[in-house]
């Protein structure tokens, strides 16, 4: 998990939130105090984009499966489905797009330049 983590740029804090569990938990998971439950084992699988069944292989010494992400959604990043590309500024649309970033990492970039662009606006007022 650390060798695939650390080859999308992730925090461990960006695959829990890609996983949709508690960083804690995923903590417990990785330190064997907690049981790895089917459940959370394709969650993390998620969060790190294998596709099923890639945990219980590197448990039983095997290499992960493939990443999922294309194969699994059609596209090439997974767009959140809040999302609407459509109605979006170029430059947005165009980082929801980016391959290298988590989701996690998109919405927080987002987040900085819209509150960056606010300033601005209202400074300039």
């Amino acid at each position: 998990m650390e060798d695939r983590r650390i080859e999308f740029g992730m925090s461990w804090a960006d695959v829990a939130e890609e996983a949709k569990i508690s960083i804690a938990h995923l903590r417990r998971i990785r330190t064997g105090h907690a049981t790895l439950t089917p459940l959370a084992a394709r969650k993390i699988e998620k969060g790190l984009r294998w596709k099923p069944g890639s945990v219980r292989d590197i448990l039983a010494g095997q290499m992960a499966r493939e990443t999922g992400g294309p194969a699994e959604t059609g596209s090439p990043v997974e767009i959140p489905v809040d999302i609407q590309l459509a109605g979006l500024p170029d430059w947005e649309a165009h980082l929801w797009q980016t391959p290298q970033l988590s989701v996690h990492q998109r919405r927080l970039l987002i987040e900085f330049i819209h509150d960056v662009q606010t300033r601005l606006d209202a400074a300039a007022r």
